[in-house]
């Protein structure tokens, strides 16, 4: 019984021509990574009281996604083509890191303006 589920659960993980063509999946998790993007840039700003970075980080989100029409448009590189969506998940990584540093310096900051010295 073992053996016949090991085998079950290698022949679902290895990738077939069926799983292949099934890139349904995948194109919806990279078409919501802008969406995720705009959340969190207006979750930094929010945090961060910062008007500024919020305008500049809501400016990348479009060029990622010009970015990566034109690359896919107009050249036949993959590289180009993967670049904009890799640059645009540094973006949320950078974002999501920014985001909860900002969280735990108010959270400090909070803290220290409650106690006396």
């Amino acid at each position: 019984m073992k053996k016949i589920f090991l085998a079950s659960l290698f022949l679902f993980l290895l990738p077939q021509v069926a799983w292949a063509e099934d890139i349904l999946r995948l194109v919806i998790i990279f078409a919501m990574v802008p969406l995720v993007n705009v959340i969190m840039v207006i979750l930094f700003a929010i945090f961060s009281h910062s008007g500024k970075a919020f305008l500049l980080n809501i400016g990348f989100i479009p060029l990622w996604v010009v970015f990566f029409w034109f690359f896919t448009s107009y050249t036949s590189s993959d590289f180009l083509a993967w670049l904009p969506i890799l640059l645009s998940i540094s973006h949320s990584l950078y974002l999501m890191f920014r985001t909860i540093r900002v969280m735990f310096i108010n959270r400090a900051v909070s803290k220290a303006d409650g106690k006396e010295i």
